[in-house]
């Protein structure tokens, strides 16, 4: 009996002993992963394609293109009246309000009076007659019966821009029609 009994206490140190002694860590490993290509349907957006495009020889040298010259004038600004009246209908009297341009000369001799003329409007009484610097400042401002004026050769230099401008006037000193107007270049 005393060989079973040490076979028993043999046999339970050793299962106790087993407990004990930690087991060996299973690493899981995953199978390998074969990616198809996708199977476009309807819904799905396209694929995107390698664009190649077309190369210059090496002997190509490029060439500017001609450019006109470049004007330092600066643009004018637009006043209330003149956006207030741009938003208007047209009067059918201001269809046929334009410069003159056969008595208006855009270009001038340094030291004479420059004319500008423009058309006549119906329902004018007035027209208001004015002379921008280059930069938009008033040099003169006059109102004038008749459809032409002449400005006085000691408001311009050689080296500035000019611009000018009309706007008819009806008897109660109203705006009629959008203003119309051009530069004046003095030259030597």
């Amino acid at each position: 009996m005393m060989t079973v009994r040490r076979l028993l206490l043999l046999c339970g140190l050793f299962a106790a002993a087993c407990a004990q002694q930690p087991e060996a860590t299973v690493i899981p490993t995953l199978p390998p992963v074969i990616v198809e290509p996708a199977v476009e349907d309807a819904h799905s957006a396209p694929t995107a394609t390698e664009i190649i495009r077309a190369t210059l020889p090496p002997t190509w040298t490029p060439e500017p293109l001609p450019s006109a010259t470049p004007t330092t004038a600066p643009v004018p600004t637009i006043d209330v009246t003149t956006e207030f009246m741009m938003a208007q209908p047209t009067l059918p009297a201001c269809a046929a309000f334009d410069i003159d341009r056969e008595r208006s000369a855009e270009a001038f001799t340094l030291g004479t009076s420059p004319l500008v003329a423009w058309q006549a409007v119906l329902a004018a009484v007035t027209y208001r007659v004015t002379l921008y610097d280059g930069d938009f400042n008033v040099l003169q401002e006059q109102d004038v019966p008749t459809t032409q004026h002449v400005f006085s050769p000691d408001l311009f230099r050689y080296d500035d821009f000019y611009f000018w401008e009309v706007r008819p006037l009806d008897r109660f000193s109203v705006q009629i029609c959008l203003p119309r107007g051009g530069r004046l270049v003095p030259q030597l």
